[in-house]
């Protein structure tokens, strides 16, 4: 079943809304990280039970052809990930309203 012009005009008047709402935008992906240290009596180094150091939180990410990474705190783990989210969301958001953009532009010139 096609929409009406009036049905992609409205739903591309809630996806501005929804983009309107979203909180801070940050681009990548986290990962964890478990290191060894220099010192030979460290129970990193433990032949029988080594235990690494971490688990260390890394966010990567590109902009604009350029890698980036940085190591995010534990207490910072929670707000990253949601802006992470937000920016996943925006652009989820953008991609349906060009998608019914381009549908409504079929839908004038049929007319």
């Amino acid at each position: 079943m096609s929409k009406t012009d009036q049905e992609i005009k409205a739903r591309i008047e809630r996806i501005k809304q929804e983009i309107s709402e979203l909180g801070e935008l940050r681009p990548g992906s986290i990962s964890q990280q478990y290191n060894v240290c220099g010192n030979p009596s460290c129970k990193c180094k433990d032949k029988q039970d080594p235990q690494k150091h971490g688990p260390y939180h890394k966010l990567s990410y590109r902009r604009k052809g350029k890698g980036y990474t940085q190591f995010i705190k534990e207490a910072d783990l929670h707000n990253v990930s949601e802006q992470i989210h937000n920016y996943k969301k925006l652009k989820q958001l953008t991609g349906e309203w060009i998608d019914l953009s381009l549908e409504l532009l079929a839908l004038q010139k049929s007319v």
